[in-house]
């Protein structure tokens, strides 16, 4: 019973630190085809420290011979929520992606270094086969590792996520 307790206070700690200390968002909204207007609007309210708009696409990328779920994120400029950190390469240009490390997970703990300007293969939203070049490796607090979700996350640009969503506004 000690031990369960200790425990539990130990992780709640290492949980609030980790929390203090990154750029997790407190909340996060869905929403679709929102405009850039929105994000103005919300920096407004001095409740409110930092508001960045997004764009999501999930698909599916070829991963180590198979398809794997893919979450595609678009950014604009380096973000101040849920950032992630630059572990190799570069931040993505158009064309290319910026894979999150723990994708390694999907293909069988492979160094993801090797990837770094090399090809990934996805599906639009046409189910066509479309490609990226790996521009480099990040990682972010604020996604659970691929190993645990089996869903590799990849940076790009928001130009392109728009043209798989079909709308120009950000739907987080």
């Amino acid at each position: 019973m000690v031990a369960i307790t200790s425990t539990a206070r130990n992780v709640e700690r290492a949980q609030r630190q980790l929390y203090a200390s990154s750029s997790q968002a407190d909340i996060s909204y869905w929403l679709w085809d929102a405009p850039p207007s929105l994000t103005t609007l919300l920096q407004g309210d001095a409740r409110i420290a930092a508001v960045e708009l997004r764009w999501v696409y999930s698909t599916k990328w070829r991963a180590d011979g198979r398809w794997a779920d893919l979450e595609l994120v678009g950014v604009a400029d380096t973000p101040q929520v849920n950032a992630f950190e630059l572990v190799a390469g570069n931040p993505p240009a158009a064309g290319e992606l910026l894979l999150d490390a723990s994708a390694e997970a999907l293909l069988g703990g492979a160094d993801l270094a090797r990837l770094i300007g090399d090809t990934l293969v996805y599906r639009d939203q046409d189910g066509r086969e479309r490609t990226l070049t790996v521009s480099g490796l990040s990682r972010s607090p604020s996604y659970l590792s691929s190993a645990i979700t089996r869903v590799a996350v990849g940076y790009t640009l928001p130009e392109l996520v728009q043209r798989l969503l079909g709308a120009r506004g950000g739907n987080q």
